[in-house]
């Protein structure tokens, strides 16, 4: 019979023995790994291009005055919504006004000494008829007549240009549009030429460059989205420039914004100059998208897909990127795709999938 101090000696034997060992049951590759999965789809979406462009108006306009003078009026301010014919700016015209009614006052006095000659002459071709006066009475009667009448000519023409020269001193818009800028103040003086206004149509338009080989894949009228100042603006391709850019060697694209195309604001408002974002729709793409994160890198990318409840890893070639998730080939329809745990994943793991 074994006695207690024995059996003390034995069990201390075997502890370093048993303590090597485990027995649980997370012991080892045995143990599944959980994962979640997405079914993997083919999709048809928008073949898109991305370029950065800025805002432009359509048309812009210079205006500028025939004369100098000093400005009376400055009658609109920038960012004004302006009509066809109204006035912008306008000089001083107290000399023009004087101008005017002296011009106006000779032409008055030239029409009656024209109108006396006229008839004095008419007079003297009767008398001459009934041969009591001489040829050369009469015609000396017609040339005074005749240089009267250029007289009166002379003066009709100079009031019409005093009219027109006060009326050039008002500058009005030519069209409708949005003041882009007021380059002048009340009071100041201006140079002929020197533009004073500038107005822009309420048409706008995105530019921006794109490359040769995506100039072959543009068409005009093709949809485009403008993101500009958190908004999103539609429009379509207006025209695309057949020789490229000297310094970048991009093609000019141009893009028209659609007056109900606007979400966030009104395309008139858009600022000028601003920097925007155009993404060009050039036809559709059929393919496989999954989440970016679910690639994984190694000498190759890789993604992990679930097979009789294995892990197996799956080479894959990327295309397109849309936003979180890029093409991906070397995927089928149907599978199921890890897209949470595949850091934990080796090839040929059990997995226990998770919702």
């Amino acid at each position: 019979m074994i006695r207690k101090r024995e059996l003390i000696l034995i069990l201390l034997l075997l502890v370093p023995l048993t303590a090597g060992c485990d027995f649980s049951d997370d012991a080892g590759d045995a143990k599944t790994k959980p994962v979640r999965v997405i079914e993997v789809v083919s999709e048809t979406l928008p073949l898109q291009i991305e370029y950065i462009g800025t805002i432009e108006a359509e048309e812009l306009k210079k205006y500028s005055f025939k004369m100098s003078g000093r400005v009376e009026q400055v009658a609109v301010q920038e960012g004004q919504a302006v009509k066809t014919g109204e006035i912008l700016v306008r000089l001083d015209t107290n000399d023009l006004d004087l101008a005017v009614a002296a011009a106006a006052n000779s032409l008055e006095q030239a029409e009656k000494a024209h109108a006396h000659s006229r008839d004095y002459y008419d007079k003297l071709a009767d008398l001459f008829g009934a041969g009591a006066i001489s040829k050369q009475e009469l015609d000396k009667a017609g040339l005074e007549k005749d240089a009267l009448e250029a007289t009166w000519n002379n003066a009709k023409l100079d009031y019409q240009n005093k009219l027109n020269v006060k009326r050039d001193a008002a500058i009005t818009a030519g069209s409708e549009g949005i003041v882009a800028a007021v380059a002048c103040k009340e009071g100041e003086i201006v140079a002929a030429g020197y533009p004073v206004v500038l107005l822009r149509s309420r048409e706008i338009v995105v530019t921006t460059g794109i490359s040769q080989q995506d100039a072959n894949r543009v068409s005009v009228g093709n949809p485009a989205e403008i993101l500009v100042n958190g908004s999103i603006v539609q429009g379509k391709v207006k025209s695309i420039s057949q020789i490229p850019d000297s310094s970048t060697r991009t093609y000019k694209v141009e893009i028209d914004i659609e007056e109900d195309g606007v979400n966030g604001a009104e395309a008139e408002n858009l600022p000028l100059g601003a920097v925007a974002k155009a993404i060009i729709s050039i036809g559709e793409s059929t393919g496989i998208f999954i989440p970016i994160d679910s690639i994984q890198r190694g000498s190759e990318d890789y993604a992990f897909v679930i097979a009789d409840g294995m892990a197996a890893k799956r080479s894959v070639t990327l295309g397109e990127v849309r936003g979180s998730r890029v093409r991906a080939e070397g995927l089928n329809a149907g599978d199921k795709l890890v897209v949470d745990g595949m850091k934990r994943l080796k090839e040929g793991d059990r997995v226990t999938i998770e919702q």
